[in-house]
């Protein structure tokens, strides 16, 4: 289960570090989560953050860069799909968050266009926005550019930790036991 509050910003000025805001927008103490609250945005935004975190990791120790060997290990498997005797989890997790990403953000051509260049490949945003106008013919600020980087980040912040059959956070998706086990048990609604 993943901890509203461990993972609120303390400097959040929304939810004022709790993690949580209700439906008005105001912040709640801690307290079990009901109804009428929901998770605020710095906590998706954590999420993501981690995620891509890993992700960079998984790219380079996964052998998807120059210079990054490929170590086959032994892998879980969800219930009901017979256990591999090796798998390529780095691998088949930077192909989880990237076909995530796309999958969430089909719709929306900017939105993984800023995702592949800032995250991804880690080009600074004048270079971003630079890429975007030639490509795409869209001007972007860096105010209209960063916005869009944290809705973003918010969106694929949520569906990475709310993904069926199960989430691309590391501490579930790289866990020892079987992911089919805990998947359930590991979800911020």
């Amino acid at each position: 289960m993943i901890d509203a509050l461990a993972m609120s910003s303390p400097r959040c000025a929304l939810c004022q570090g709790y993690g949580t805001i209700n439906r008005s927008g105001k912040a709640v103490e801690f307290q079990p989560y009901t109804p009428q609250e929901a998770v605020c945005a710095c906590v998706w935004r954590r999420i993501f953050r981690v995620c891509m975190s890993r992700y960079s990791e998984a790219r380079v120790f996964g052998g998807l860069m120059r210079g990054g060997p490929t170590i086959p290990t032994r892998a879980s498997r969800p219930i009901g799909i017979p256990p591999t005797p090796r798998a390529f989890r780095h691998a088949e997790y930077v192909a989880d968050v990237e076909l995530l990403a796309r999958r969430v953000l089909q719709d929306a051509v900017l939105d993984w266009t800023v995702f592949w260049y800032y995250h991804v490949l880690k080009l600074p945003w004048r270079e971003c926005a630079q890429l975007i106008h030639s490509c795409m013919g869209r001007h972007l600020t860096r105010d209209s550019f960063f916005h869009r980087v944290r809705q973003t980040e918010v969106r694929l912040g949520r569906e990475f930790v709310s993904a069926q059959p199960y989430d691309v956070y590391p501490q579930h998706y790289f866990a020892t036991r079987q992911r089919g086990l805990h998947g359930a048990n590991a979800r911020i609604n």
